[in-house]
């Protein structure tokens, strides 16, 4: 995924270094992290598949919704809509 000589990291290493492996770090791993019951519903959805995809193509990935504690809190169809109207 970064690709840093020596120094890199792939996909699946960098994915759980944002989720599994940062929240274990803080201590938080019993509600964070990952999805699960009765853990905290913070994630984003992507507009693809980044394991679907060459690593080249990363960089151009949208975030569609970010959901936090449980609420929709971004969603970019609803701001595309917003900024048509107005």
């Amino acid at each position: 995924m970064l690709d840093r000589g020596e120094e890199s990291v792939d996909l699946t290493s960098a994915l759980l270094m944002m989720t599994l492996n940062g929240v274990a770090a803080i201590g938080r791993e019993a509600d964070l992290g990952s999805i699960e019951i009765g853990k905290l519903a913070n994630m984003i959805v992507l507009n693809q598949n980044l394991f679907a995809i060459p690593k080249e193509r990363i960089a151009e990935t949208k975030v569609v919704r970010t959901i936090f504690e449980g609420r929709v809190v971004f969603e970019r169809s609803t701001l595309a809509q917003s900024a048509a109207q107005h």
